[in-house]
């Protein structure tokens, strides 16, 4: 009975560690789209509606990396990577 507790202990380190991580990783991207865009907004005025494309593509890209971080270790991780 200990040890199933153990097992059970770990996992949800594990899962909470996946879950951090995956956080961590989004906040990031956004960071990193943030400042992108802030730099890049002079030539946004050249091409209209590039920038509604570009968060688009970041989000989409945001949510398969969190879901591959949270199947890391599993079969469904080769799908979503």
């Amino acid at each position: 009975m200990v040890e199933q507790n153990r097992k059970s202990e770990n996992k949800v380190k594990d899962i909470s560690l996946r879950v951090a991580i995956a956080a961590v990783r989004a906040i990031l991207m956004y960071v990193l789209f943030m400042l992108t865009t802030m730099l890049l907004s002079p030539l946004f005025e050249y091409m209209p509606g590039i920038i509604e494309m570009i968060e688009t593509f970041v989000i989409v890209f945001t949510v398969f990396m969190i879901l591959g971080d949270l199947t890391r270790g599993t079969i469904f991780c080769h799908f979503l990577m």
